[in-house]
């Protein structure tokens, strides 16, 4: 039987699923279970299990927020600057390698919002109220002539696909099609993040970018821990960004976040951490593509009932009132 397929367990396709008319034999499909960005980390304090957000999301809305069922937190921001702007600038393109489309670390600044429990909780929520049936695993092939996915050594027959997985992944799964070779034109910057969970006290976001040769370090932004944990009063979470390359991703990267923080006086003690993660976001920031090679590539796509949406998807940085938009013209897919 043919199944719509969305590819991806993203924020987006979790709002399709809600919104639409499922179908018996629909399915999401995603790479590994937890995937998604949003779905966030695991974390025990003070003796209760909750989730942290990977990434710091704001919101410019408070209604947007509400809308999809979250509480908003209203936020004060300061922001510094250590060295120049420049400098902060050349390390998050790479030193000018990568033309990016928007740089959303710089866009915290004009953010007015942030969700009490963080976007995880609410994307938790969604997930599990998408009811629909799931498969996890590497996509390997992707035949459009036959509308076939190959997951797992496993067929799966298709009679739409809506993707979100990062379209250059998808390309190059893509079999007996010329647009596979559009897969290595797509430039991005990857992101080094450590998360720490700080016992102390912060009462509004504060956002340091640094412009400063000899620092690995592109920006630290530090959330008062209310907005994001429950018991969060008396801690604050801080997010270290470091644009990395692939090859550059190194075991003792984390040791010399940790020495820059003290450097910089950010962090004064280890011993007031009391929780830490570290991620790898490949695509942490969208280089930027020619429209009419984007539009090329989905009208092809189209040929075959591939659709993409979402922001590695349609390879377009979208903010979650973006998002939103979209779900509305492709939800009746």
């Amino acid at each position: 039987m043919k199944k719509r397929v969305f590819l991806g367990e993203s924020f987006t396709n979790l709002l399709c699923c809600t919104l639409s008319e499922l179908c018996e034999g629909d399915l999401i499909v995603d790479v590994w279970r937890g995937g998604s960005l949003l779905n966030g980390w695991n974390i025990t304090l003070s003796g209760e299990l909750i989730c942290l957000d990977r990434v710091p999301l704001l919101c410019r809305s408070a209604r947007l927020i509400e809308s999809l069922g979250g509480e908003s937190e209203s936020i004060d921001v300061s922001v510094n600057f250590m060295g120049t702007e420049e400098g902060y600038r050349s390390k998050v393109t790479l030193e000018g390698k990568v033309v990016i489309q928007h740089d959303w670390l710089m866009e915290y600044s004009e953010s007015k919002y942030s969700v009490k429990g963080g976007w995880c909780k609410m994307y938790r929520s969604l997930k599990r109220r998408a009811n629909i049936s799931r498969i996890y695993g590497e996509v390997q092939k992707v035949l459009p002539d036959d509308r076939t996915l190959i997951i797992k050594n496993s067929k799966i027959t298709y009679s739409k696909i809506l993707n979100t997985l990062p379209l250059p992944y998808v390309l190059r799964r893509l079999t007996n099609s010329d647009l596979s070779k559009y897969a290595e034109i797509f430039k991005y910057v990857s992101f080094y993040i450590v998360t720490l969970i700080i016992r102390e006290a912060l009462d509004y976001l504060k956002l340091t970018y640094v412009g400063r040769k000899g620092f690995s370090l592109s920006a630290v932004v530090e959330v008062p821990g209310r907005y994001l944990l429950s018991r969060g009063d008396g801690y604050k979470v801080l997010y270290s960004f470091v644009p990395v390359t692939f090859n550059y991703l190194r075991a003792e990267l984390y040791q010399k976040v940790m020495s820059e923080l003290r450097k910089l006086k950010i962090i004064k003690s280890d011993n007031i951490v009391v929780a830490e993660r570290s991620y790898f976001e490949r695509y942490g920031l969208l280089g930027v593509i020619k429209s009419d090679c984007i539009e090329h590539i989905s009208k092809e796509l189209r040929k075959f009932e591939i659709y993409l949406s979402g922001r590695l998807g349609s390879w377009s940085e979208k903010s979650i009132l973006d998002i939103l938009a979209s779900v509305k013209d492709v939800k009746a897919l």
